[in-house]
């Protein structure tokens, strides 16, 4: 695990300070990515060793957390701490407390000091706390404990443009300009103009060397057809499981294959040799993207629509009638 948090319990206090644990991340733990990611990738370090913020937009899946400790494992900043709030995951008081620290801690934003501050789905951070990261930020927060400015490099990522949420009343256009002074896109794996390559690629990088030309053609058809709705990390996840049944000596012929991805194709593509319906490949890539998340987060609806970006009901309501799962 490359984060987790420490409780510490301190006399006199009923809550529980929760502080981000920081640890290097080493280089066999390090995502692969393709030449396009690889691109995003140099351009993002580029901008944050200038001081330039960046907001990192993509589905579940595309590799939001990858991406961004990449740029940090790359950055001029490297020797500094990789401080990560999900904004996702904790309810107001204890994400303040994360965020700003108590009378007895500090909190993310000064253990970050020195290093890089990344905030996970930052589009759900409540009003009031992104009102109070605008001051921080900006160096006009009252209490002096707290450090002014940023020394740090900023990322966020997000499963919306904050954009639209500003837009819709749900988020500070002042600390959108702040988190936001460029914005990356991580495409969804169905939008991508060669998954073969694409695999081929990405297998190229979690394979050893004896593996690399053991993955037959058959096999990357049938990957390349899937429309994976997890998109990079159930790829990485299914190449990385091909190995381990290549190093115990199973042909990886398309029988090895999960069922899911060795039925139809479930979404539709920009590649001309996969034939999908678009319209019914989104409608069907929606709902699994749906049932996964789902069954990510334990049934719980709640986790489920907020790890997806959509509506609490929308969820339900699609849930009980696939049907409307198509646009």
């Amino acid at each position: 695990v490359l984060f987790g948090r420490i409780e510490e319990k301190y006399e006199g206090a009923a809550a529980v300070h929760r502080v981000p644990r920081l640890h290097p991340v080493e280089e066999g733990s390090r995502a692969p990515f393709d030449h396009r990611v690889r691109a995003l990738l140099d351009r993002a370090v580029r901008l944050v060793d200038a001081g330039v913020s960046i907001l990192v937009r993509g589905e579940v899946g595309c590799g939001k957390e990858a991406f961004a400790r990449e740029v940090h494992a790359e950055s001029r900043r490297r020797g500094g701490p990789f401080v990560m709030v999900d904004c996702s995951e904790e309810n107001a008081a204890d994400l303040e407390r994360s965020l700003f620290g108590t009378a007895v801690g500090g909190g993310a934003l000064e253990a970050a000091l020195g290093g890089c501050l990344f905030l996970h789905t930052v589009e759900v951070l409540p009003l009031a706390l992104q009102a109070r990261l605008v001051r921080a930020l900006a160096g006009t927060e009252d209490d002096d404990a707290r450090p002014p400015g940023r020394d740090f490099d900023l990322l966020s990522s997000s499963h919306w443009g904050l954009a639209d949420r500003v837009a819709a009343g749900g988020f500070s256009a002042d600390l959108m300009i702040r988190l936001a002074a460029h914005t990356i896109e991580l495409e969804p794996l169905r939008f991508h103009p060669d998954r073969r390559a694409l695999i081929r690629e990405i297998w190229q990088a979690v394979a050893p060397p004896e593996l690399v030309d053991r993955l037959p053609e058959d096999t990357l058809a049938v990957l390349a057809a899937h429309g994976w709705p997890g998109n990079r990390r159930q790829l990485i996840a299914t190449l990385r499981s091909l190995v381990v049944l290549a190093e115990a000596g199973e042909p990886l012929v398309p029988e090895v294959l999960p069922h899911e991805i060795r039925q139809a194709p479930d979404l539709p593509s920009s590649d001309p040799s996969v034939g999908v319906d678009v319209e019914e490949g989104l409608g069907a890539i929606t709902l699994a993207a749906m049932r996964a998340a789902l069954e990510a987060e334990g049934g719980n609806v709640s986790r489920a629509a907020r790890r997806l970006g959509i509506h609490r009901s929308t969820l339900y309501r699609r849930l009980q009638n696939p049907d409307a799962a198509k646009p």
